[in-house]
């Protein structure tokens, strides 16, 4: 089966499609397989542990799941359709840089 992140901020952007195994870490620094620009974005914000399709939050702020903050360090299940925030949930109406699964 085939898991890709949908970067629902950017319209136009591409899927990005996980690999079967191993890890895909998110965050602001250039290291991380998936780079995000916001200066909230913490360094090293969170990673998806591919062969499970769990994410692991490692941030200073936080990251959502479906906008439930994830407990620091500890794996959380993701499923089709689920919403991974790397900043707190906005106010109703407002864009915030959000990806979602597919499956």
């Amino acid at each position: 089966m085939v898991h890709e992140l949908v970067p629902l901020h950017l319209p136009a952007a591409c899927p990005i499609r996980l690999p079967r195994d191993g890890i895909v870490r998110i965050g602001r620094h250039a290291e991380n397989e998936i780079v995000c620009q916001d200066p909230a974005v913490s360094g090293k914000h969170c990673y998806v542990l591919c062969g499970t399709l769990e994410v692991v939050d490692c941030s200073s702020n936080g990251t959502f799941v479906n906008d439930q903050k994830l407990p620091k360090n500890k794996p959380r299940q993701l499923g089709d359709g689920d919403v991974l925030s790397l900043l707190k949930p906005p106010l109703a109406g407002a864009d915030l840089g959000e990806i979602s699964i597919s499956t």
